[in-house]
């Protein structure tokens, strides 16, 4: 028998596993258990609600870029839609320097596309004022994910060619969106989520 095989875990096991994973902030050990969480996402969510967020959180810290988009994308066609998803979703289409799949996200889904989200990243409206002065508990649900649609905008106006972009570039573009954040004063725990992206999409040490 090949021992690398993996047997599907009882779910209190899984459960167990899941909330020692979480309590002991193990990105790698919750990454590692992805098909399984999915497969039995029902049953981990009455426990753990936040566990979307914090699955495609760890698969994107172990810079799994592919298997966040997949993850993502099913828990999107299961209707479970929050920004948070769609923040990691497109955070690792940059990792993949795959700017043509992060703007067919943002113009076709049903969300992101909606006029009342549409406002913040617009050319004709987008600006970044707009999006500091929404109140705290609407920019706790959307607002990181506005910030980073601003920036994938931006380079595809840059560049309607989008086999012209390289990651040195977008580091580059990535600084200025950091400066600004800073400028704006929008807050700390801000300022850090998105240096801690920087160093896993251009894989900068922490």
């Amino acid at each position: 028998m090949n021992n690398s095989m993996k047997f599907p875990k009882n779910t209190s096991i899984l459960l167990n596993d899941v909330s020692i994973a979480l309590q002991e902030k193990n990105y790698e050990a919750l990454a590692q258990m992805d098909h399984e969480i999915v497969n039995n996402l029902s049953y981990v969510q009455n426990y753990h609600p936040e566990i979307m967020t914090k699955l495609l959180e760890s698969l994107f810290r172990m810079k799994k870029f592919d298997e966040v988009i997949a993850t993502g994308t099913i828990f999107l066609n299961k209707s479970y839609s929050n920004f948070d998803i769609y923040y990691y979703i497109l955070a690792s289409h940059i990792g993949k320097i795959d700017f043509i799949k992060a703007i067919e996200l943002i113009k076709n889904d049903k969300v992101l596309s909606d006029p009342s989200i549409k406002f913040y990243y617009s050319k004709e409206e987008a600006n970044y004022s707009n999006i500091h002065n929404l109140s705290k508990e609407l920019f706790m649900m959307c607002g990181n994910c506005l910030l980073l649609i601003n920036y994938i905008v931006e380079i595809v106006e840059e560049f309607p060619n989008t086999n012209d972009i390289n990651k040195e570039y977008l580091l580059l573009r990535y600084f200025d969106l950091l400066n600004m954040l800073y400028e704006q004063g929008f807050e700390e725990n801000i300022i850090e989520r998105f240096s801690l992206a920087m160093t896993v999409i251009f894989e900068l040490a922490e």
